[in-house]
């Protein structure tokens, strides 16, 4: 568990990275912890970050970060050095707007949770836009703010759907076939206030942070509650888990952050 805003990321190869949002920009660790380089710092131009709020890879462990204030992902090889960018700042079939998270599909797909265009957006690793789904709305397929996503051991989409509180799920032709969770205030029944994070396990356990309810709740893939928990903070109090993410060695980091006022 970490907390503070920042977040840890792992490539392929099991190489840590931090990503510090409020000084925009990503460091690469080596294991004793010690900055092996940094990339970013804040602004607009090729290379340069504004409130950075994740990493995935590909299969060459090139990093993809999650430029939050910029509407768009940069990528950057495994030793800092900028490559591209994809997307930008707008609502068309080549935009972003300020998305909160991405998946990378073992095709070679990336999926983007496009919060406030509420849809989720397709793109090639090159940057060329392939399809995009879900639209707003609070009934049926309708998708409010999407936070985050994850891609199951079947190659289905499970979408956290934030201002609908849950979680719904799409084929990879973006095509919704079912939806679970509620909003309420009963963990155990598979309710949320507000689904931030979602991260899925080899054996298909579903994990959701909700940082409103300060708890996590583990789905099986059908959608049924299994258990829920409490991250506490390193003082024994309650924190509100915003992200996860998965170590090489299966462990699951929860980033949690101190209540207000605490």
């Amino acid at each position: 568990m970490t907390t503070g805003e920042d977040l840890i990321a792992y490539d392929n190869s099991g190489n840590e990275y931090r990503v510090m949002p409020r000084e925009h920009k990503i460091l690469r660790l080596d294991s004793d912890g010690s900055i092996l380089w940094e990339a970013g710092g804040l602004g607009t131009d090729e290379g340069e970050l504004n409130y950075p709020i994740g990493i995935l890879t590909d299969a060459d462990d090139n990093l993809y970060v999650i430029d939050h204030g910029n509407s768009r992902i940069v990528v950057f090889d495994n030793n800092g050095t900028y490559l591209r960018q994809i997307g930008s700042h707008g609502t068309g079939d080549e935009h972003l707007s300020f998305m909160r998270d991405a998946v990378i599909s073992e095709d070679g797909l990336v999926y983007i949770s496009d919060t406030i265009n509420d849809r989720i957006q397709v793109f090639d690793l090159e940057g060329n836009p392939i399809q995009r789904f879900g639209e707003f709305g609070i009934e049926g397929e309708a998708i409010d703010h999407p936070e985050s996503l994850a891609i199951d051991p079947n190659g289905f989409i499970h979408v956290a759907d934030s201002g609908n509180a849950e979680i719904q799920v799409y084929t990879r032709d973006g095509i919704s076939i079912r939806s679970y969770g509620s909003y309420g205030s009963e963990p155990e029944l598979g309710e949320f206030h507000n689904p931030d994070a979602i991260e899925i396990d080899y054996k298909g356990y579903v994990y959701v942070a909700d940082s409103t309810s300060e708890f996590v709740t583990v789905f099986d893939l059908q959608g049924r509650a299994l258990t829920r928990f409490h991250p506490y903070l390193p003082d024994g109090t309650l924190g509100h888990p915003v992200n996860l993410t998965w170590k090489p060695d299966g462990t699951l980091y929860i980033t949690v952050i101190p209540a207000e006022g605490s």
